[in-house]
């Protein structure tokens, strides 16, 4: 008898520790295998403007550091775009060229569910690469948040 109460105290610890690991939704720091990122891009009004559409495929909630995605608003510091013209030859990077050192505690976060998609359109690309009008570029990101698809995009006259 005494080894079967032994038996069912250590299944119910056991069974709550589960339990309390499940009920535990803290997100996690996310990894550049979480998501897919999706690029468009498009010239509207004599402006290069980039869609990209960023989705959680991990079965975890995860916290991105909301400095790491592209913006108009703030200056980012990386050359996070590979863009190639119709010779494949690169268009360098101009802007800031800087390490990241943060602590994901002390920064804002956006917090993704699992397959929760989050988008962002972005239209200084031009401040940080040389795109000159008539030509046709190919664009693909490749930074901090991961790899994403390449579109092709012509800069009309």
């Amino acid at each position: 008898m005494k080894r079967i109460n032994s038996f069912v105290i250590v299944f119910i610890i056991f069974t709550f520790s589960l339990m309390g690991a499940k009920m535990n939704n803290n997100p996690r720091i996310y990894t550049r295998k979480d998501l897919k990122i999706e690029l468009s891009a498009s010239y509207v009004k004599e402006t290069v403007v980039l869609k990209m559409k960023f989705n959680n495929l991990s079965s975890d909630t995860i916290k991105i550091p909301t400095f790491l995605f592209p913006s108009d608003e703030k200056d980012f510091f990386g050359d996070w775009f590979e863009i190639t013209d119709n010779n494949d030859n690169i268009i360098d990077y101009e802007g800031i060229q800087a390490d990241i050192d943060y602590n994901s505690e002390n920064v804002d976060c956006l917090v993704l569910k699992p397959n929760q998609k989050y988008t962002i359109t972005f239209s200084s690309l031009t401040k940080y690469y040389n795109l000159l009008k008539g030509e046709i570029y190919s664009i693909s990101y490749l930074g901090p948040l991961g790899e994403s698809n390449t579109v092709e995009l012509k800069i009309r006259k």
